[in-house]
């Protein structure tokens, strides 16, 4: 191993430029970085990675940057998705307008999203069709070849979490869509359900706040930014992909049943969590009478007029 790195070495005395891509620990960072010479050459090592902490831990102390990707804005989102359907936006057809924004709406400016599912929408050019891959971009993701890379890119990303933060991520699935969620009111729920535990130096709430913290930091979660916050996350938002990956997660482990009129009911006699999301009063009444809780533990409801079944 020292051979081959000593043979490295000799090989970067001049100047080099060097790309690693998709870095996933500092760790992984330690042992490379060794392998590079300081040689006043103008030489230049670029990493990209999705974990913030990496990223930071790959400067140099006097030369190193680092850049956040942002999502593409709207106008480019729009050039992106509409250059591989049709060539040009203006070569769209007009019956397909309105479901090609729903389509960008839920890709939220990430190029991979708009790339797969402008690939996918490119075999099936019919409207019907189109609005029924939307309505189930969920089981398309599991399920069609075309967005594999995609999922393999958030299985990932999902499969790299210890179980603590597994549990703490599934747990958002109690949330909409678009939904912005409040920092200490997610935490303090994860405390209730025994999602954290203290460690070494933390409270509870500090451990909670951690958990939330670095689902940030390995960009699991979006940050929301309000001018009252003076520089602290207070809340949090999901991209509509990751929450497709996330309710996935919740049907495959009978972690949350979420009632609402996009996902029908299922494993009743199992149930353990509810969230009940955007239903009437007596929707909410008629579908709860239907249930067999006996064995719920957790019921979440969400933009729905105060009422609270008995259990």
């Amino acid at each position: 191993m020292c051979c081959k790195r000593d043979r490295l070495k000799s090989y970067l005395l001049c100047r080099y430029f060097i790309i690693i891509d998709d870095l996933w620990s500092i760790k992984d960072w330690r042992t490379i970085e060794c392998t590079f010479v300081e040689n006043n050459n103008a030489s230049r090592v670029i990493t990209t990675t999705r974990i913030q902490d990496v990223g930071a831990s790959c400067c140099f102390l006097s030369q190193g940057h680092v850049y956040q990707m942002q999502p593409l804005n709207e106008l480019h989102s729009r050039r992106l998705f509409f250059k591989r359907l049709f060539d040009t936006e203006d070569s769209c057809p007009e019956q397909f307008r309105e479901i090609s924004h729903d389509m960008l709406r839920k890709c939220k400016g990430v190029p991979l999203a708009i790339t797969s599912i402008a690939s996918l929408l490119a075999n099936h050019m019919h409207v019907d069709i189109w609005e029924k891959i939307h309505n189930s971009l969920g089981s398309e993701l599991y399920t069609n070849p075309t967005l594999e890379w995609m999922r393999h890119v958030l299985s990932l990303s999902y499969n790299d979490l210890s179980h603590e933060l597994k549990t703490c991520l599934l747990y958002l699935g109690t949330y909409p869509e678009d939904y912005q969620i409040r920092k200490y009111e997610l935490v303090r729920k994860w405390i209730a359900e025994g999602f954290v535990r203290e460690k070494h130096g933390l409270d509870m709430q500090e451990a909670a706040v951690s958990c939330f913290n670095e689902l940030i930091n390995r960009s699991m979660i979006q940050p929301c930014f309000n001018e009252d916050d003076f520089g602290e996350v207070l809340t949090c938002q999901f991209h509509d992909l990751m929450l497709e990956l996330i309710i996935s997660k919740c049907k495959e482990e009978n972690f949350i049943t979420i009632i609402d009129r996009k996902f029908p009911m299922n494993g009743a006699s199992q149930i353990r969590r509810i969230s009940h999301h955007q239903f009437h009063n007596r929707d909410m009444a008629l579908t709860v009478e239907s249930m067999s809780a006996s064995q719920v533990r957790t019921y979440v409801s969400l933009r729905v007029a105060d009422c609270m079944p008995p259990f």
